[in-house]
């Protein structure tokens, strides 16, 4: 399994967020299905819409980690948890954009402030850089995150976990870490 996590940050609420369906119009709908035609979409087009949304919570917000679970080969994910900060308000708004609804939740007690680099590349890229590095995985998902790096999660064995990080910006290779049992 590969994840990609964004701040070494994942979770999951218990508590059901408000939905907000992305349908509409007819146009609209268009527009939605381009974006998750098929309900896998990259960090980018989740991020697009979700900034949308937080923009409505706090004009001055700003991205501060992206993450998800399950990301195909590909790049692309059924899910992704974006947490954008406002300075003004002071605390930080969760959006998770999941199979083109999105979700919202004030995340309040989850004090991410430092801004993602601009410019920083899609996951699609990402995988094509991170995943070759990560060899031989026994599950063809990854985990992805997002903060002042990429963060890719290969699973490489039973209890074995190998990370890769990246420049958010340009993708040059930062470094690998082990983590498990038995390396």
């Amino acid at each position: 399994m590969v994840a990609i996590v964004a701040g070494g940050l994942f979770f999951l609420s218990k508590n059901k967020p408000a939905t907000t369906d992305t349908g509409g119009t007819n146009s609209q709908q268009s527009q939605d299905s381009t974006i998750f035609g098929n309900k896998m979409s990259t960090a980018r087009k989740a991020y697009e819409v979700a900034l949308a949304e937080a923009k409505k919570f706090s004009s001055d917000c700003f991205l501060a980690n992206l993450s998800t679970v399950n990301v195909q080969p590909d790049g692309t994910s059924r899910t992704w948890f974006i947490i954008f900060y406002s300075p003004a308000k002071g605390t930080n708004y969760k959006v998770n954009v999941v199979e083109g609804k999105v979700e919202l939740t004030d995340d309040s007690n989850k004090k991410k402030t430092t801004p993602v680099p601009e410019n920083w590349i899609d996951s699609d890229e990402v995988a094509k850089i991170a995943i070759p590095k990560c060899g031989e995985v026994i599950e063809n998902e990854f985990f992805f995150d997002l903060d002042t790096k990429w963060t890719v999660k290969c699973l490489v064995g039973e209890n074995k976990t190998l990370y890769v990080d990246l420049n958010p910006q340009t993708g040059d290779f930062i470094k690998t870490r082990k983590a498990g049992i038995g390396w």
